[in-house]
């Protein structure tokens, strides 16, 4: 009897090790974008155990990646009944019904846009000193309109419970806050004192950038833009937002350097692949620009950025 009670507990041990490096080589999978491999392991790993809430959630991460709004928010429900206790789950959820609501129609998003509320606010609820999701109902507060919810007020207050958590990040939604309610000055000091206290903070100094350029600061735009290529010298994205500041700027040539050297780092860049194509055409190269465009929209089909070649290619045409 004892010897067959350790077998069980063995095989139950055995089983349990299994599972937990077949999660381990199937987040490693997802975090890698090997999406299709991933999702076997997830769904095996499920079908092994509807318990698994971690397969869950990863298997939702797959459908949002895809676009389906809907089968993510199952999956995310399915988790949430086996553990209501999991903030991530709960701001995932937040997230799947918000971008539903991005994509419907004004009617179907209103039966989205409370649930997507009442997700994150469940989410700080269970995580206290989460940022990330003060964050997202801070965008909402500040963007909706007063019919769909939206308030100032509140999205002052989370700003402010932001800052209290991380000066920085508060800082910038401070910036956000005072941006949108057209106080220039004091977005740009909150801007200005964020920067002091982390002036190697890339992405920072990449939003400091790009809030120059919205305020028509054109040239002050420039030296962020240079210190995010300083600090992330490997990576696409600094390239592509220098490009940006060229393009606004109406310099093509300079911006077309600037887009192709972030295809030298990232070939796969999309929004450099697209504003390559932007530049060739205002720069009367439209035989390159075209070809440009065939080549993303026959590569990225669904993309916005697949949409907005075909677009430029009918200018062509």
């Amino acid at each position: 009897m004892v010897r067959s009670i350790i077998s069980v507990f063995f095989l139950f041990t055995l089983a349990f090790a299994q599972n937990s490096d077949m999660l381990k080589q199937a987040i490693d999978l997802f975090e890698n974008q090997n999406y299709r491999q991933a999702e076997k392991l997830f769904l095996k790993l499920h079908n092994e155990d509807s318990n698994n809430t971690e397969a869950l959630y990863y298997l939702s991460m797959l459908e949002l990646i895809r676009n389906d709004y809907d089968e993510a928010i199952d999956y995310l429900k399915e988790a949430i009944d086996i553990n209501e206790n999991d903030y991530r789950y709960q701001e995932r959820l937040g997230d799947a019904y918000g971008m539903k609501a991005q994509n419907a129609g004004i009617f179907k998003a209103m039966f989205s846009i409370p649930k997507m509320r009442s997700a994150w606010k469940k989410a700080v609820e269970l995580k206290p000193d989460i940022i990330s999701a003060r964050e997202k109902l801070f965008s909402y507060y500040l963007i909706a309109p007063g019919i769909a919810g939206g308030d100032e007020e509140k999205a002052l207050q989370l700003a402010n419970e932001v800052k209290k958590l991380d000066s920085i990040r508060g800082g910038i939604l401070m910036a956000r806050y005072y941006q949108e309610k057209e106080e220039i000055d004091k977005a740009e000091n909150e801007y200005l004192n964020a920067a002091k206290q982390d002036s190697k903070n890339a992405q920072l100094m990449n939003t400091i950038g790009y809030f120059y350029l919205g305020v028509e600061k054109i040239n002050k735009a420039r030296p962020w833009f240079d210190s995010y290529i300083e600090l992330q010298p490997d990576e696409a994205n600094p390239y592509d937002s220098k490009g940006d500041f060229y393009l606004k700027k109406e310099v093509y040539d300079s911006a077309l350097i600037m887009f192709e050297t972030a295809l030298e780092k990232n070939p796969d860049f999309q929004s450099s692949r697209f504003n390559r194509a932007q530049s060739l055409f205002n720069l009367n190269r439209k035989e390159e620009a075209k070809k440009e465009c065939e080549y993303i929209i026959k590569k990225y089909p669904d993309s916005r950025y697949g949409k907005r070649a075909e677009k430029l290619l009918d200018k062509m045409d």
